[in-house]
């Protein structure tokens, strides 16, 4: 599924990166450290020479939340932020796209 990022809150409003996506920009991967889905996006996002920041949704306040509100009221990770463009639990196509990858 993926989003326009609604009005953000607190510091991450001023993470928020530019609307124009280029390969490389800001990505930001709200993850926990059980998720196997997780680990396999942010191994993709290295692999391509993506750089990325990531925040753990039970270790982070407010991150649970704000997770909760891109993804329909669930904790659903990975949640990833590229740009403006918010990809709850996205297959790796759709996260290749976002981040400006040709098809691998």
């Amino acid at each position: 599924m993926n989003r326009e990022i609604p009005a953000m809150k607190s510091e991450m409003a001023a993470d928020r990166p530019q609307q124009e996506q280029e390969p490389g920009a800001d990505v930001v991967v709200y993850s926990t450290t059980w998720c196997s889905d997780c680990t396999r996006a942010k191994r993709y996002l290295t692999s391509w020479g993506i750089a990325f920041r990531e925040i753990n949704i039970e270790e982070v306040e407010g991150a649970a939340e704000q997770v909760m509100t891109w993804a329909g009221g669930k904790r659903t990770v990975p949640t990833i932020v590229v740009g403006t463009t918010v990809l709850v639990n996205p297959g790796w196509r759709d996260l290749a796209a976002a981040v400006g990858r040709e098809e691998v």
